[in-house]
C-alpha cells in the first residue's frame, strides 16, 4: 500500500504542477495578448496623435496668414514681370525716339521732351505734348521722315523745284534772294540734308 499512495502522491505533484504550468502558460497568453492589444492601442493613439498634432500646424499655417502671403507674393511676381515687360518696351521706345533728336525739324521742346521720356521724368502733360509735337513735325504721319518711304507733298515738291532754280540763279549771281526766297533755300538746303543722311543710314 505504501508504493500506491506514493504514486498516488507522485501523480498528483506531477497532476499539480501540471496545472501550474497550464496555469502559467495561460498567464502568459493572456499577457502577450495584453501587450499586443496595448500595441495595437498605442499605435493607433499614436497615429491619432499625430493627426491631430498635423491638423493644428495646418490651422497655424492658415491662421498666421501664411496662405495669404503665398497669394501676395504670386501678385507681387506677376506686377514685377508686367513691370519689367513695360520697362523694355519703354527703352526700345526712348531708342526709336533718338532718331527724332537728330532731325533739323525736330523742335527744341520736343527734344527735351524725349530727351525726358528717355530717363523716365516725363510728365503727363509733356508726354501729350511730345505726341503732338511729333505728330506736327512728321507732317500728321506720326514717324520721322527717312526720305525713303515718304513722298513729299505737291506743295513741298513745288518750293523745291522753286528753291533749286533760285539757288542755281544765285549761284549765277543773277539775282538776289528777298528774305522769304532765302528761307526757301534754307528749307531746301535742309530737305536735302535730310534726304543725304537718310541715304547715307
Amino acid at each position: 500500500m505504501c508504493s500506491y499512495q506514493i504514486d498516488r502522491l507522485e501523480l498528483m505533484n506531477h497532476e499539480v504542477k501540471s496545472q501550474e504550468a497550464r496555469d502559467r502558460i495561460k498567464v502568459r497568453q493572456e499577457a502577450i495578448e495584453d501587450l499586443k492589444k496595448q500595441r495595437t492601442g498605442a499605435g493607433a493613439g499614436r497615429k491619432k496623435d499625430l493627426q491631430k498634432e498635423y491638423e493644428e500646424i495646418i490651422l497655424r499655417i492658415a491662421d498666421s496668414g501664411y496662405a495669404r502671403l503665398e497669394s501676395d507674393l504670386d501678385t507681387l511676381n506677376e506686377t514685377l514681370e508686367r513691370l519689367n515687360n513695360g520697362k523694355v518696351r519703354w527703352e526700345q521706345t526712348a531708342e526709336h525716339l533718338k532718331a527724332w533728336t537728330e532731325k533739323d525739324i525736330t523742335p527744341n521742346q520736343v527734344i527735351w521732351d524725349i530727351e525726358k521720356f528717355a530717363d523716365g521724368s516725363i510728365s503727363e502733360e509733356e508726354l501729350v505734348r511730345l505726341q503732338e509735337g511729333l505728330k506736327r513735325s512728321a507732317g500728321g504721319t506720326g514717324r520721322p521722315e527717312t526720305g525713303s518711304g515718304c513722298r513729299p507733298s505737291p506743295d513741298q515738291e513745288r518750293r523745291r523745284k522753286r528753291g533749286k532754280s533760285r539757288i542755281k540763279r544765285t549761284e549765277a549771281g543773277k539775282e538776289g534772294l528777298s528774305e522769304r526766297e532765302l528761307e526757301e533755300a534754307r528749307f531746301e538746303l535742309r530737305n536735302r540734308l535730310h534726304e543725304s543722311a537718310a541715304a547715307s543710314s
